[in-house]
């Protein structure tokens, strides 16, 4: 049987940034127009997050803006591959998002055509936020019971100048080295998580990502 844990309410983040970065290689499908006419501004493509879904059944590839503060000369290439750390700032009603680099630190690895990589579930997430509610399901694949909980986010959107709040879901499952990790993760406490984004909720407008490192902090 699910059980659910929930943080009480007026319980705020006790730091003021909890972000969330991606790693992986992006592939830039088109380049947009620049924020404004100045020679450093915004440069902005569109990139994708490409998924195969929770149960490996639901292939999919979403959309997003890769954007850095750079020149014309910084920014990346139509149908080019790079290597990237970016910050992740997802829309809280639909799938897309922003991702923020900084111009300096992507590397090319090579075009569309040329480059023979993976990209599905290899979008790397490393989240930092307060664990807001978590719960158990059934792991129909083990017996076990899989851990589902939900982090708070919140990180500067330069483009608006303001913080922005998020919620993404992290989901344990109950393998040999990661079922004792299930236990610590507790509602209301900062937590640092690794994984990787597999699937998109639509009928609650978030991401999901499976959990492979965890770490706390006090």
């Amino acid at each position: 049987m699910a059980s659910t844990s929930t943080l009480p309410a007026g319980n705020p983040p006790v730091r003021p940034s909890h972000p969330v970065t991606v790693s992986g290689v992006v592939e830039v499908a088109t380049m947009l127009p620049p924020a404004d006419n100045r020679n450093y501004t915004y440069q902005s493509c569109t990139v994708a997050v490409t998924c195969n879904g929770w149960d490996s059944d639901r292939e999919a590839e979403y959309d997003g803006t890769f954007t850095a503060y750079c020149s014309s000369v910084d920014a990346p290439l139509d149908g080019h591959c790079y290597v990237m750390k970016s910050r992740f700032l997802p829309d809280c009603r639909s799938a897309d998002y922003a991702m923020y680099h900084e111009a300096d630190h992507k590397i090319l690895v090579g075009t569309s055509d040329s480059f023979a990589g993976v990209l599905n579930n290899n979008t790397a997430v490393t989240g930092l936020g307060i664990v807001n509610s978590k719960s158990t399901i059934p792991d129909d694949a083990t017996g076990k019971n899989m851990l589902c909980f939900f982090m708070q986010h919140i990180d500067y959107k330069p483009q608006i100048r303001e913080d922005y709040q998020f919620e993404m879901e992290y989901r344990i499952r109950p393998t040999r080295n990661l079922q004792s990790a299930q236990g610590l993760i507790q509602v209301g406490r900062e937590t640092l998580i690794n994984g990787f984004i597999v699937d998109w909720d639509d009928e609650n407008n978030r991401w999901i990502v499976e959990v492979s490192i965890q770490l706390l902090y006090p």
